[in-house]
């Protein structure tokens, strides 16, 4: 089973994502929110996650800084990125860092099943 971290400013957000996503369809046993990236940080030092989900701007610490120091701690975890903005060099910064996907918001059900679908599928192959 694997692990989530979402990241997001937007109570809205988290909470329709968590309870509203049949996870355990894709082994996602467990799921944690975060409103922002220093919060989310201090989690997967202590407990690490196999993905995580997060926003881009959010307050205390953005996205990118989140993904930067998260792989650099926990390299291993697969990222993605679910923002607002249609921005390229959002985008880019993410692809720099190894970011997976890029999903735009407001999230498609199916673009969201299409991508954990794909995503947990090679997590499991690499297991």
């Amino acid at each position: 089973m694997f692990s989530l971290v979402i990241v997001d400013d937007e109570a809205e957000i988290r909470d329709g994502l968590r309870n509203y996503f049949p996870w355990g369809d894709f082994g996602i046993d467990t799921v944690r929110c975060f409103g922002d990236g220093e919060q989310a940080l201090e989690y997967i030092r202590k407990d690490p996650a196999d993905i995580l989900l997060t926003d881009i701007r959010m307050p205390v610490m953005d996205g990118i800084t989140l993904i930067e120091k998260v792989c650099a701690i926990r390299p291993e975890i697969t990222c993605i990125i679910v923002s607002g903005y249609r921005d390229f060099e959002y985008a880019q910064k993410g692809m720099a860092l190894g970011v997976r996907e890029y999903i735009v918001k407001p999230t498609n059900y199916q673009e969201l099943r299409r991508v954990f679908g794909r995503i947990c599928q090679e997590m499991r192959l690499r297991r």
